[in-house]
């Protein structure tokens, strides 16, 4: 007959216990991973929110533009979109601009892309002291040119549209 007596594991001297070994954290990396991926997925929401912003001014004064020039309306009110627009993404400090220093504001601030829009930049100086010039098909395609090249462009790394450099006084 065997010998019925269990037998009884007795672990090496420097083994632990799995009670007394803790589930988290299960290593530093893993630990650094998890922080990373929350605080980026944080990050994407705040640009994503921001950049959704940023378009949504865009987007209004094109609807607006659409509407002036539907309407056959004067292109006084085009040129106060333009400066609205303005003023919310380069500041306050574009208010007093009129005449040849609007103008010129709005030829750099397209930078490169000025050329399509140089035809009607004196018809916007022109329409502040009158309103009988008409908002035609040209003035429209320009206004809408310098709604996409005018305003600064969404810089990703600071969430918020890049400010350049322009001239004002």
């Amino acid at each position: 007959m065997q010998n019925l007596t269990p037998e009884v594991f007795i672990p090496p001297y420097n083994t632990l216990p799995p009670e007394t070994i803790a589930w988290f954290p299960p290593s530093w990396l893993l630990t650094l991973i998890v922080l990373l991926t929350i605080g980026f997925v944080l990050y994407l929401i705040v640009a994503m929110y921001r950049y959704r912003q940023h378009i949504q001014l865009r987007n209004h004064a094109r609807r607006e533009l659409a509407n002036i020039f539907l309407q056959q309306d004067s292109l006084q009110g085009a040129n106060q979109i333009l400066k609205r627009l303005a003023i919310a993404y380069y500041g306050e400090h574009i208010k007093p601009l009129n005449g040849q220093q609007w103008t010129e504001f709005l030829l750099h601030s397209l930078g490169r892309h000025h050329a399509p829009f140089n035809p009607v930049a004196e018809l916007l100086v022109a329409s502040i002291y009158r309103e009988d010039i008409a908002y035609s098909q040209a003035a429209h395609q320009a206004c809408l040119h310098w709604v996409k090249y005018g305003i600064p462009r969404f810089n990703w790394l600071l969430c918020r549209p890049a400010k350049p450099e322009v001239y004002h006084v």
